[in-house]
């Protein structure tokens, strides 16, 4: 887990320990350094003895790289609008 993202990360966790369905973006790093966007869901099983919880992680690096260079693009298309109006 990011170190930026585990005080985040473990409350999800403690909330998934006690039964609780959750939702989690968060962002891990690999062994190589390379840093990994992740959305995970999980969810209670019922009828277990204890508490369990089956869940699903997606790596949504892509679409997050995405996300960002468009907002990026957009802030260039607001900065160049406003330079134009200026000039």
């Amino acid at each position: 887990i990011h170190p930026d993202d585990r005080d985040h990360f473990s409350a999800v966790k403690d909330a998934q320990a006690r039964g609780e369905r959750v939702q989690n973006e968060y962002r891990i790093v690999r062994p190589n350094g390379e840093v990994r966007h992740i959305f995970d869901r999980s969810f209670p099983v019922p009828g277990a003895e204890r508490t369990r919880s089956a869940g699903v992680a997606s790596d949504i690096t892509d679409r997050v790289l995405a996300e960002e260079a468009l907002r990026a693009s957009e802030q260039r298309l607001r900065d160049f609008g406003e330079a134009s109006q200026d000039i």
